[in-house]
């Protein structure tokens, strides 16, 4: 089963935070898999990072919590936002 928010460029954030409701939806029915896919649509769609940077305390999510790409994914999006933010905080030369 694929399930996809349908439409929206790349960079969307309303489209990222359905896939990301979505994926808690589908966490909460046991629809790991569905969930894990829909979850890193919402990551690619530039899911907000209050929510990006905290899926991994949304109770909603819990059923991925012990799974490894769920945590891989954490794991990639912290990265991800820490080398943003490096790059923010160096000045120019």
């Amino acid at each position: 089963m694929s399930l996809r928010v349908r439409g929206g460029a790349p960079d969307n954030p309303r489209i990222a935070q359905k896939e990301y409701n979505l994926a808690c939806v589908l966490a909460q029915r046991d629809k790991l898999d569905d969930a894990m896919s829909t979850l890193q649509a919402s990551i690619n769609h530039r899911l907000n990072p209050d929510a990006a940077l905290h899926m991994q305390e949304d109770d909603d999510l819990s059923p991925l919590f012990k799974d490894p790409r769920f945590i891989s994914l954490v794991n990639r999006v912290h990265e991800q936002y820490d080398l943003a933010r490096e790059k923010q905080s160096v000045p120019p030369t």
